[in-house]
């Protein structure tokens, strides 16, 4: 499978080489899920359920900083409105798309 960026909804994930140093680990949520991004609207989420991916944050986290995914063997994002998508194996930027707002940028909400 090629790595190449993909996108779901209001996610972008871009393939990268490493992971940041220092890093940190972001805890799954309470249904085991590492969640990507949830919808404001539907409550729905973009997520992956499979075990062998890892959520990372940099360590100086802001409100729209990029959050990176270490995944071990292919793994699916997985979304109740789009299509599932399949990450291969590797480090993946996760980017959530922004808007433009004269005071300043506005994450867009699915």
């Amino acid at each position: 499978m090629q790595r190449r960026p993909v996108r779901q909804g209001d996610v972008l994930i871009i393939p990268t080489g490493e992971i940041p140093n220092g890093a940190r680990p972001v805890k799954r949520d309470s249904r085991g899920r590492i969640v990507l991004a949830e919808g404001e609207a539907t409550g729905h989420a973009h997520c992956v359920l499979d075990t062998d991916a890892e959520l990372f944050a940099p360590a100086d986290l802001e409100e729209m900083a990029d959050r990176f995914l270490a995944v071990e063997t292919e793994v699916q994002v997985v979304h109740d409105e789009h299509d599932p998508i399949t990450l291969a194996p590797g480090n993946w930027i996760v980017r959530n798309k922004r808007e433009y707002a004269p005071e300043r940028p506005v994450q867009v909400m699915d």
